[in-house]
This record gives C-alpha cells, structure tokens and sequence, in this order.
C-alpha cells in the first residue's frame, strides 16, 4: 500500500520579533497574553492540518477551546479579531492564515520535485532492466520489520509513492541474503527509525567492513539514536538517516561522539493506543503534535485526545 502524501508539515518557524509585528501588538493590546497564547496555538494546530487550515465549525470551535482551556466564546472573539486584522482568514467554514500558509510553498514544492523526480528515476531503471523493477524504497509505517537470516528482498512491480526520502543507492540496490548479524542490525534499525529498509548488498559489505575495523552493531544504532535527536534531521523528517548512512565510518564517528538527551522515563508497555515517546523524553501521540503527562493513564483509543485544560483524555 502507498504512503499516502503529506500535505501537512512538522514544524514552523517562530520569529524572534513576531510578538512585536505591529497586529499582533494589536491583538495583545486587545487580549493579553491570552490572545497571543491563542494566536500560536493556532499556528500550530494550521501547521498540523492538511494544507494548513483546520474546520470553522460548532465542533471544532468545542474541541479547540477546550484544547487552548478558554471558553468558546473568547475563541470566537479572538479569531474574529484575527480575521478583522487580516492574521487569518476564513472560508468555506474553513480557518486559515493565507502569509503562514504561504511559507510552506517551498516545502510543497520540495515534496512534488522530489516526488516526481523519483518516479522519473524508477522510470528509467524500468527501461533500462525491463525485468528488474525496483521495490526497495522506504516505507513508514507503525510497523516493524523483522528481517530473519533466511530473508530474501523479492522482486515486485508494485509501485509505491515514495514523500521526502533520501534517494540513495538503497533503492535501487540488488537483493541480498542476509546473515544472522547484519540480519539484527536491519530489524533494529527498523526499529529505532520507524521505517521499513531492506536488506541490500552495498549495506551488507559496508556492515561488515565497520565491524573489521572495531565498529559494533550497536555502536552503529547509538549513532543512529543520536541523529535523530539533531536539529537538521529532525528538520529534514530523517529522509538522510538510512542503514547506508550509518555503515559509514566518519557518520558512525560523528554521530557516537555527540551528547545524547535523556531516556524517555516511561515504560512501553504503560503507553496507550497510539501513543509514543520522543528521544527528549516526552510523551505524545498520533502525529506528535500535542504531549501529554508521564503520569497520565494510558490512551484509551484512537478517538481520544488529551485536554491539557482538564488534564484528562477526551473523546
């Protein structure tokens, strides 16, 4: 199954000065440091949704302010005050800010490239090797991938939508049998990342040739962790943290010799439906979007959300 496209995005940026813009002066003068609380939470929420608006509806308008622990009432009159001062717009019962929308352009733009230029490629290689259409991209997915040593990649047609992956020689890669050990690195390094990478050849011998030199399997995932605790990849989604990336023995150096943030203080298994905790040690949900407390019970299901205002799960 394709991995459905993104049309959201992980993060946004914060200006340093944008409690001075001279509206959102106008909307602190007006509110307080409510307003301005609001106003960002929005930006968040608009930077989670698909194609940056959210619904304006009866619904949406409860579930929001108990979100942001204001009554709906103050929401409304601080969104119509946004609205008023052109910080959002409104449309077809649909909330959004037309300048917060428009810094995402280049990201989008970003994913169709990248989209099109892989397909391109597959295009190409297809062409050249009519017999030999290549399958192995990276997929994430909730699940994992247990690759034993009797695990072959097999050859598919199936195409897959491929979103803000590094496009390495990973994908393109012939097949290959794997051994007991390289064969655990794969499944942990799935694992750690979230992601479904196949064994390949070009992996396998740079796997082996970290390991003559002194490298462990497990130096090799705690560069891995690390990583993925940096600002640039968190920035860039992990698209340049691949197996292949990390059997290179100047990233291993680089990313084992960095301090590592604290261990997440909750155990797995006191985690509800969804749920998940990131490297810094805060536990979230779904998307990521929203944190919840260590102590709280475990999410009941899908359906529920956290309301930080009532400090209880909602549905």
């Amino acid at each position: 199954m394709a991995r459905p496209l993104k049309n959201n995005a992980e993060y946004f940026t914060h200006d340093s000065d944008m409690r001075n813009d001279v509206k959102i002066r106008a909307l602190r003068r007006k509110f307080k440091h409510i307003g301005y609380s609001v106003w960002c939470f929005l930006l968040e929420v608009l930077t989670d949704s698909d194609y940056f608006e959210t619904n304006w509806d009866e619904i949406n308008i409860e579930l929001l302010s108990a979100d942001f622990d204001i009554s709906s009432e103050e929401l409304r009159e601080i969104v119509e005050y946004c609205v008023k001062l052109d910080l959002l717009q409104i449309e077809n019962n649909k909330l959004f800010s037309k300048t917060h929308r428009d810094r995402f352009n280049a990201l989008l733009v970003k994913r169709s490239r990248d989209r099109d230029y892989i397909k391109s490629e597959k295009e190409v290689i297809a062409n050249e090797n009519p017999t030999e259409i290549p399958n192995n991209e990276v997929i994430v997915t909730d699940k994992e991938v247990i690759v034993t040593e009797n695990d072959i990649v097999k050859e598919s047609k199936e195409e897959y939508s491929k979103e803000d992956n590094n496009i390495s020689n990973e994908i393109y890669a012939e097949p290959v049998s794997v051994s007991s050990e390289f064969s655990k690195f794969i499944s942990d390094f799935n694992k750690i990342r979230g992601s479904r990478f196949q064994a390949i050849d070009k992996v396998k011998r740079q796997f082996n040739a970290r390991l003559k030199e002194g490298f462990t399997h497990a130096q090799m995932l705690q560069a891995l962790e690390n990583a993925m605790q940096d600002k640039f990849h968190i920035t860039e989604e992990y698209r340049f943290l691949t197996p292949e990336f990390f059997t290179r023995p100047d990233k291993i150096e680089k990313f084992l010799n960095v301090q590592q943030k604290e261990k997440p203080s909750i155990a797995p298994e006191k985690l509800g439906v969804g749920e998940w905790m990131r490297l810094d040690g805060t536990r979230t949900y779904g998307t990521g979007s929203g944190t919840v407390p260590n102590d709280a019970p475990p999410r009941p299901s899908e359906a529920w959300w956290w309301n930080a205002g009532l400090n209880q799960w909602n549905m």
